[in-house]
Order: structure tokens, then C-alpha cells, then sequence
């Protein structure tokens, strides 16, 4: 620390590093200008780190729960993201800004301690953007600006190791003899490789049915199909890939899903892998959720059920992802999704044990809803870039079009209240 800076505080370095660690992230944003030793410190790869342990130590400690909510309007024209309090109703707590216009559909494949992974889809003569996104900091990192037609799914983790933050993406290969293709990006080196070891999955023999990974003890995880001889049935089975020693490995799944012809989608509820599944019963009327929690990770005999959840009154449901108290969040529609005006969602929150169903009395549309757990952090605070500054004027467009079509709980305001709809239908999961 700088003797100018030493002088004003008259702090002990050890004091002032605790004082730091406590502020919240929109202070020390401001911090960083006040000179040159403070930018130095609160931009650091170490002090990042130590800072987001202590804020994940003080949500334990405070018993405080965020999550991160994505609703969009019906027609997918407008997008609105926000953090919200994994409480009983899922309370609002800051409204954030979109890094882009609205014209620009927008696929969110995760998050991970305070990062997103997004993709926004091309009108036009535009390229394809994979990027990363803070919304607490505000900065955004393109990390792929292609045609990503081919592209299945994308995950993002942590490798703590290495102290950084990794995405993984597998795409389809036209015209080869391998089907699957297997990239692996780093935040720390800001390039790609592609991964050559992967004979055994990328020859045909498996298919990718996830369009979203679940990340877990430093893996990412996603539901694939093995194709297999004549005579014996295609099996599900959960492909992990380690982040660390970035390598593959296989979790067989329950009995009752591995053949069954409804696929399976991979979750994260608490500290477990879960995977959930729908069922037909009542001659097709009613839908069973069944959902199954791997007690011991990677202990295949540890598969345990623990609910089935009758869902009724026909329709569609799609699974969003755990809360903290172990209650899944469902996206609801009634009637027929390729009607523009029944693509209308209605978020519900389920007890597995119970099996009682509470309306959140949230709504939009009911495709493109996303919903992950949240940290706060200052990861991309160092990675200062042009693409902010151009986000940040598109930003206050979004902001300008969303707030005048919006209510404090209802986000869309020429959406319907039905607390009546309970659809049930896998959907193949987004």
C-alpha cells in the first residue's frame, strides 16, 4: 500500500484488508478510483478470491439465499433479469441490467459464483456471441463470436485449483466420422482447445440430449444417450466432466430411467445430484415428476427416489431447478404451446414431500424462464473492456422499455393472472 493511502487511513494493512473484505461490491467499485495502490488490491486475482469466500461465509452466517431470475415477455421480445431472495415468495431485491437489445433472443446456460454464461442468436449478418456476464460489476467478456448453429449445450464452472473459471461446450460435427466435438475455454488464459481424448464418446456412439449441465464438486454434468448393438436398447447415463484434471467419466443412472424413452434432465439440489424425469398416468391426463437425489456422489447405489409428484389438470410443466429449502421451481402452461397466446408461464414452487404446490404469482413466457442460485462476487472486475461500455448503452435502452411494461410482481403486465394453471407434459426440458 502506497504511503499516501497509509497516511490518509492511519490503518494497519491488516486492518484495512478486513475493512475491504467487508464492504459490499458497489463501494469497492468506487474504491478502485480512489488510486492507484487501492485498484491494484481490489482488482487482484487473491483479493477476488478471499473476497468472494468471505461473502459466501456471510450468506451461510446470515442465513441469506440469492437467486438469479431471467422472465421474458410472451412474444421472447423482451428480457428482464433480477436477483431475487430464495425466500417463501421469491422477492425481488435488485432488478439488473441486460447486456443487450432486446431484438437479440438470448439462450442462459448457467451461472457460477457470480458469473453467467449466455448466448445471444443472430439477426441478420450478425455472428452468434457465447459471452460471460456480471451483472453485480457489470462487465461482459466475449469469449466466441461464430456460428454456433451446431452448438448442443455449454456449461460453465470453477476449477479450484487453478483458481479458475472454465466453459465447456460440445457441438455436432457435419461430414465426419466423430459426432461430437468438445471445446474447453479459460477465463485466467482467455483462449479455447479442443478436447482430443474423448474417443470413446465423440464416435457416434453417444448423443447429447441436455440443453443445460449442472456443475457439482468441480464437474459439469449432462444427461447423453448411448446408442448401443442391435438387440439392446439405447441407455441414459450422466457424462461428468472434471474441470481439474479435464477428463470425462460416467454416472450410470436409477434403473427405472436408464431405458426409459422420456429423458431425464440433470440438477444440483443442495450438495446432490438430482435428475428428474416425467411420467404418463391416468390414460395420459396427469403427469408424474419423479425425482431422484444421488446421496453418496458418484455411488451409483446411492440413487435414492424421492418424490413423485402428481402434476394435473393437463397442459405442460417444465423443471427450472432446486430451491435451498429442497422445493422445485416449475414453469406451468395450460393448453396448446404452439399458440402464442398460451405460451404464457406461471412459476409454481413444490414441496417433494408434501407435494403441496405454491403459486409465486410470477409470469412470462413459460420457455424462457431461467432460474440458478447466486453469489455475489467481482469476478471480470479486472477485465476491463470496450464490450461494457457498448452493453451499458443498449443496457439503459432495455432498462427504458422494460420499466414501462413491468409491476412489482407481476413482471408483464398484459399477462393474466390464472393461479388455476397446473399443466403437466415433459417439454424435453430447456
Amino acid at each position: 500500500m502506497s504511503d499516501e493511502a497509509k497516511a490518509f487511513f492511519c490503518l494497519s494493512e491488516e486492518l484495512f484488508d478486513m475493512i475491504l473484505h467487508k464492504l459490499p461490491i458497489k463501494s469497492l467499485i468506487v474504491c478502485t478510483s480512489v488510486c492507484k495502490t487501492w485498484n491494484s488490491i481490489i482488482k487482484s486475482p487473491s483479493f477476488v478470491s478471499s473476497h468472494l469466500s468471505h461473502t459466501i461465509s456471510s450468506y451461510k452466517e446470515n442465513d441469506t439465499h440469492l437467486c438469479l431470475l431471467r422472465i421474458c415477455s410472451i412474444d421472447a421480445a423482451e428480457y428482464r433479469f433480477s436477483l431475487r431472495f430464495d425466500d417463501q415468495d421469491l422477492i425481488e431485491c435488485t432488478s439488473l441490467q441486460f447486456p443487450y437489445r432486446a431484438k437479440y433472443w438470448c439462450h442462459v446456460f448457467g451461472s457460477c459464483n457470480g458469473l453467467v454464461l449466455l448466448m445471444n442468436g443472430k439477426f441478420g449478418t450478425l455472428p452468434d456471441r457465447l459471452f460471460l456476464w456480471n451483472p453485480i460489476v457489470r462487465k461482459s467478456l466475449i469469449i466466441s463470436e461464430k456460428d454456433l448453429s451446431a452448438l448442443f449445450v455449454a456449461g460453465l464452472g470453477f476449477d479450484s485449483r487453478a483458481n479458475d473459471y472454465k466453459v465447456l461446450t460440445v457441438s455436432r460435427i457435419m461430414h465426419s466420422d466423430k459426432a461430437l466435438k468438445f471445446e474447453l475455454y479459460s477465463l485466467n488464459a482467455n483462449s479455447w482447445k479442443q478436447l482430443d481424448d474423448v474417443e470413446a464418446i465423440s464416435h457416434g456412439s453417444v448423443v447429447v440430449v441436455s440443453r443445460k449441465m449442472a456443475f457439482l464438486n468441480g464437474v459439469l454434468h449432462f444427461v447423453a444417450l448411448r446408442r448401443r448393438s442391435r438387440g439392446r436398447p439405447p441407455m441414459y447415463l450422466i457424462l461428468g466432466f472434471d474441470l481439474q484434471g479435464e477428463v470425462f467419466h460416467e454416472i450410470m443412472l436409477p434403473d427405472g430411467i436408464v431405458h426409459n424413452y422420456r429423458h431425464p434432465t440433470v440438477h444440483v439440489c443442495g450438495e446432490s445430484l438430482a435428475v428428474v424425469r416425467f411420467n404418463r398416468a391416468n390414460n395420459g391426463m396427469d403427469s408424474i415428476l419423479e425425482i431422484w437425489v444421488m446421496k453418496e456422489y458418484a455411488v451409483e447405489g446411492s440413487w435414492t427416489k424421492l418424490s413423485n409428484i402428481n402434476i394435473s389438470l393437463g397442459g405442460c410443466a417444465r423443471v427450472l431447478g432446486f430451491r435451498k429449502n429442497g422445493h422445485v421451481l416449475l414453469s406451468m402452461n395450460k393448453g396448446s404451446a404452439w399458440l402464442l397466446r398460451n405460451r404464457v408461464g406461471q412459476m409454481v414452487s413444490c414441496d417433494p414431500m408434501s407435494q403441496e404446490i405454491k403459486d409465486l404469482k410470477i409470469h412470462g413466457n413459460h420457455y424462457w424462464f431461467f432460474f440458478d442460485s447466486f453469489v455475489e462476487s467481482l469476478i471480470l472486475l479486472d477485465k476491463g473492456n470496450e464490450l461494457s461500455r457498448y452493453f451499458e448503452v443498449e443496457s439503459r435502452y432495455m432498462t427504458g422499455t422494460l420499466n414501462n411494461a413491468t409491476s412489482s410482481r407481476n413482471v408483464m403486465d398484459f399477462v393474466h393472472d390464472d393461479s388455476s394453471d397446473e399443466g403437466s407434459e415433459d417439454l424435453g426440458e430447456d
